[in-house]
């Protein structure tokens, strides 16, 4: 009985070595899938952290030519308004000087 024991103790043993060996390729093949696509999702995040971050430079720049766009659209306002005041005052003169001459 004893030896039948261990003859089953044997068989068991070198059943489960060869089901664990048959599964050693699969497991090497699922692993490898695994870092493959482990390396392909940090790529991408890689490239979409780039992206966003030139996108967040374009933006600010945009921002600053906007804002420098804005001052000088201020600037030019201005000027406009000194022509204006230029123009109504020369307008008066020309209004005295003709008032003057008849």
């Amino acid at each position: 009985m004893r030896d039948h024991i261990e003859d089953v103790d044997a068989q068991s043993s070198a059943i489960t070595l060869d089901v664990a060996a048959g599964r050693r390729p699969r497991i090497h093949v699922a692993q490898t899938g695994i870092a493959t696509a482990m390396e392909q999702q940090t790529a991408t995040t890689s490239e979409i952290a780039q992206s966003v971050q030139h996108g967040a430079t374009a933006s600010s720049q945009m921002s600053h030519d906007i804002e420098e766009l804005a001052a000088e659209t201020g600037r030019v306002s201005a000027s406009v308004h000194e022509l204006e005041r230029a123009a109504a005052d020369m307008s008066h003169l020309a209004e005295d000087l003709r008032g003057q001459a008849a």
